[in-house]
């Protein structure tokens, strides 16, 4: 497999057949790279960092000093270890911000490679060169890549098991146990990246059944399941021994009463999200432990979206809708740009998209110029994996179509998961396969006009 794999890569960087695949994967790279030190210049290391940022170094910092435990002292629960880890592998090298962006960039590099290769094997070079083009140039890739923040590396990790686990033509997978086996082990340090990624978990088992029914299906299962669950038992073991608290990660009950539940509430009593929020968290201040907090935060959000389940569908599809947005604004304020007003998240999810635009812009008219580019990008990304995603599903090779159909799930469910907390951060893990369907949309649609036009040029000639 190793051996293949490296064979493979040399090819891509080698071969004359990939000399697009080259000059994409420059540009993308320099891209990254101007924008890193533009942004460093401009505002120094404070360019790369979020609130979430400062978390998750804190928490590295603890890793440092032999604990992980929250701001209250007691056992972290609510982050997963993964990303820290990370960030304090790196920092024993060498303490820069900037180091752990580079190493991202490459992880970024990875992804397009991923991409690109996934690419060849389902749908065609023009596919695979036209997905990589909208990566490469996608602002929320370029965004995502430069902050501290999780996402690229769980990306990378995420695309990287869906390579492996891309079903053989042949069926001859005697030789891919080893590749079943570090799908496995990624899967597992994408979850601890992400607990995003946990539900997705017996998604991964039903493909892996439709694709092993009739190739020695238990075994591997086993070797593909035995390294998911032992990275993933191993975290929920230490928070049973840390916490008592007996599940992988605490942060979808905080999120689900701090965003869903306080957006629902909002919602139902006509009142300011923000102002909610604030009423929802000074509820739990009382409450020091993580454990009860999220216990408490998990059953008061529930019993009000269970008590009000029709009124809730509308405030989490239009929370799921930001996720769609363009990223365009965060390239700019890590510029040092005023991109407008705080809290635009807020206001939309209290008064809706046109009056959250509009405190956006908060009178500076100049930035719908800047921002509409980027905007155009989008909407073709978008109409472009439209087609590209009837195609795969409708034209995909039969041992192909389970592929198709996970990483179709895969998509809608990164979409919609985040509900009122969603942000278009939080599309970077669907950013990657979006891409590559748009790439083989576009592909299509080139091959069509492409036809069009020399069908007319025949005419005319005969003519």
């Amino acid at each position: 497999m190793y051996t293949e794999a490296v064979f493979s890569l040399s090819a891509l960087f080698r071969d004359r057949s990939h000399r697009f695949f080259r000059l994409i994967f420059a540009g993308a790279f320099l891209l990254r790279i101007l924008t890193l030190l533009l942004a460093f210049h401009m505002r120094g290391s404070l360019a790369f960092l979020e609130p979430d940022s400062l978390d998750y170094m804190r928490l590295a910092a603890s890793i440092n000093e032999g604990t992980y435990t929250a701001l209250s002292g007691f056992p972290e629960i609510a982050r997963t270890p993964g990303y820290p880890f990370f960030l304090w592998l790196v920092t024993c090298f060498c303490s820069s911000v900037i180091a752990v962006i580079l190493i991202q960039v490459l992880f970024e590099m990875g992804i397009l490679v991923l991409i690109y290769m996934i690419g060849l094997r389902l749908f065609s070079v023009k596919a695979a060169i036209f997905g990589i083009l909208f990566y490469a140039l996608s602002p929320l890739a370029v965004s995502g890549a430069l902050k501290v923040l999780s996402e690229t590396v769980f990306l990378f990790c995420f695309m990287l098991s869906l390579f492996l686990l891309i079903p053989s033509e042949k069926g001859k997978d005697d030789k891919g146990l080893s590749r079943i086996f570090l799908g496995g082990v990624l899967i597992g340090i994408a979850c601890l990246l992400r607990a995003v990624m946990l539900p997705l978990i017996p998604l991964f088992l039903l493909y892996c059944i439709w694709i092993w029914r009739r190739q020695n299906l238990l075994k591997k299962l086993s070797v593909f399941l035995i390294p998911v669950l032992l990275i993933c038992g191993v975290w929920v073991l230490r928070n049973i021994y840390s916490s008592a608290y007996y599940g992988f990660s605490s942060i979808s009950s905080v999120n689900t009463y701090r965003y869903n539940a306080c957006a629902l509430s909002a919602s139902l009593g006509g009142r300011d999200f923000a102002s909610e929020q604030i009423a929802f968290d000074r509820a739990l201040e009382g409450i020091s432990s993580e454990k009860e907090k999220a216990l408490a935060a998990s059953e008061r959000g529930w019993k009000l979206i269970i008590a009000h389940p029709l009124a809730y569908i509308p405030v989490h599809l239009k929370g799921s809708f930001r996720a769609l947005l363009p990223a365009d604004g965060d390239i700019l304020k890590m510029l040092g740009f005023e991109t407008g007003g705080n809290g635009t998240l807020a206001v939309m999810q209290s008064k809706g998209l046109l009056a959250g635009l509009k405190h956006y812009l908060d009178g500076r008219l100049w930035l719908i110029f800047v921002l509409l580019p980027g905007g155009l990008f989008l909407v073709c990304e978008y109409a472009a994996a439209g087609v590209g995603l009837i195609i795969a599903f409708l034209k995909a090779k039969r041992d192909y179509l389970p592929w198709v159909v996970l990483a179709i799930l895969c998509v809608a469910y990164y979409l919609l998961v985040s509900g009122p907390a969603g942000h278009p951060r939080f599309r970077i893990p669907a950013e990657a396969l979006i891409c590559l369907f748009a790439g083989s949309g576009m592909s299509a649609i080139y091959d069509l006009n492409s036809s069009f036009v020399s069908g007319s040029t025949r005419r005319n000639s005969s003519m």
